[in-house]
């Protein structure tokens, strides 16, 4: 069942990343739109994974309650703001905390070899490129975002099938 959520997850990742690359041009139109529904999809992937891993203890897990507040904020967002630079700001912070757990769990062990460095570069740039968002919350960075974006949304949807092509020496097989 988890290797097929994950193969399930890259291929909706990387429909979602070829739909940002193709309608880059006009999505800062739409960002009041696009950033709640990028919350509620990792959202949604945050649940799911916690669900299928962890099963009833899946309350437990760190993800599935980040899971719920990314779909609480992305619901808040949606119906609430059509200004451009709270979008931006809320776009900026909900990246660095989602690359400071993914830093966290690389540190931790709990993301190794080929993952874990691809993980780890693509965070440090998003971080980096977040704070900028931050900063000057204009359609520049928001745009510079926005090709961030693709790479986030494939390297997201790709690690788990790594980890699943390369799985840590502890981790059973059998799923």
């Amino acid at each position: 069942m988890i290797k097929i959520l994950r193969f399930a997850k890259l291929g909706i990742f990387i429909v979602f990343a070829v739909l940002v690359a193709i309608f880059n041009a006009h999505l800062l139109h739409y960002l009041r739109y696009l950033v709640p529904s990028l919350l509620m999809l990792y959202g949604l992937d945050s649940l799911l994974t916690s669900i299928v891993k962890e099963k009833k203890e899946c309350y437990k897990d760190l993800w599935f309650a980040y899971g719920i507040g990314e779909m609480m904020i992305g619901i808040t967002l949606i119906s609430s703001t059509d200004n451009f630079e709270i979008i931006c700001v809320v776009w900026g912070v909900w990246s660095i905390v989602r690359e400071m757990i993914e830093i966290h769990e690389i540190l931790s062990g709990q993301v190794k070899g080929i993952p874990a460095l691809i993980s780890g570069i693509e965070s440090i740039v998003a971080i980096t490129f977040s704070i900028m968002l931050i900063i000057t919350p204009g359609e520049h960075h928001a745009h510079t975002h926005l090709y961030l974006l693709i790479a986030e949304l494939m390297i997201t949807g790709l690690i788990p099938v790594l980890e699943a092509i390369f799985p840590h020496k502890k981790e059973k097989k059998n799923d």
